[in-house]
């Protein structure tokens, strides 16, 4: 097959950009590229695992292509909410912010590279973008917004540049999530259970909120996750299965009697717990003050 050959389809293209690139690299370009790079490995790892693929990444941006509006936009979410965990770690002023714009539309493919207006109305949607959001078009809202669990702005028809017809514009608002954000964007009918407390089994990097979202401590790539729904007296019996899923999560072989030192359980007493639980915060301190309490 010729690999020049041009080929017209449908297709969801997501591109995205560093805010404030310029100055980054003006204040310290080693640093800049650096943290450039570590960040567009972790966007090309989520873009695979989203069935998608990288098409292009000039300077600060990169481009990628979608079989379908849904794959797109949950992988936009992933992408910032692993990147902002990576920024936690970093000083205010050296933080990377990416904007993503994504549409769905007909494209024109020819070898690896893609063109047409379905990749410059994502561009222009990316411009629309808040840092560290993302803008999607009228046909992307339209496709995914009632498959996954998000809120949307809508910010009405927009003039943009070079696009003879105005294009309607929704921001995710991924501020409104309440779970771990690089899995929110996840699949209406997902099974949902409130998490209150949570094992750390391993050495990577669990992040306690309403959901679990387990990160590899070095790569920053998302690795399990999920969300619960049962109520404080559950915590116990959630502990040995949270610690099994975690543990197969990350292929860490276990022995039998390690498995059942897992699921036993130190209490059944919530109070009791809770006091424990303080006391480690307060031995975690190292301080004279909190050794005494």
């Amino acid at each position: 097959m010729d690999s020049d050959a041009v080929e017209r389809k449908l297709a969801a293209i997501l591109s995205a950009d560093v805010v404030g690139y310029s100055r980054l690299m003006a204040e310290d370009e080693a640093g800049t590229i650096r943290t450039l790079k570590a960040y567009r490995l972790a966007i090309g790892s989520l873009v695979e695992q989203h069935h998608g693929r990288v098409v292009d990444a000039p300077g600060d941006n990169l481009l990628a292509e979608f079989p379908n509006a849904l794959d797109a936009v949950q992988c936009a979410v992933e992408i910032q909410g692993v990147l902002r965990v990576r920024n936690q770690s970093l000083p205010d002023d050296r933080r990377m912010l990416f904007r993503i714009g994504i549409h769905l539309g007909d494209i024109t493919t020819e070898g690896d590279q893609v063109y047409g207006d379905g990749v410059n109305i994502a561009a222009r949607l990316e411009g629309l973008a808040k840092p560290g959001s993302i803008c999607v078009s009228g046909t992307v809202h339209e496709q995914v917004r009632n498959k996954l669990e998000l809120l949307y702005e809508d910010l009405g028809d927009q003039t943009v540049k070079n696009i003879p017809d105005q294009v309607r514009v929704f921001q995710v608002r991924l501020e409104s999530l309440q779970g771990g954000p690089a899995h929110r964007g996840r699949p209406r009918g997902a099974r949902r259970r409130h998490l209150r407390a949570a094992l750390l089994a391993t050495g990577a990097a669990v992040l306690l909120m309403p959901a679990l979202h387990l990160v590899g401590a070095t790569t920053g790539f998302h690795v399990w996750s999920d969300r619960y729904d049962l109520g404080p007296s559950d915590i116990f019996a959630l502990q040995s299965e949270i610690s099994q899923e975690i543990l197969r999560a990350v292929g860490v072989e276990v022995t039998q009697a390690e498995w059942e030192r897992i699921r036993r359980r130190s209490t059944d007493d919530l109070t009791a717990y809770d006091l424990f639980m303080k006391g480690v915060s307060h031995f975690n301190r190292f301080t004279r003050e909190d050794n005494q309490k």
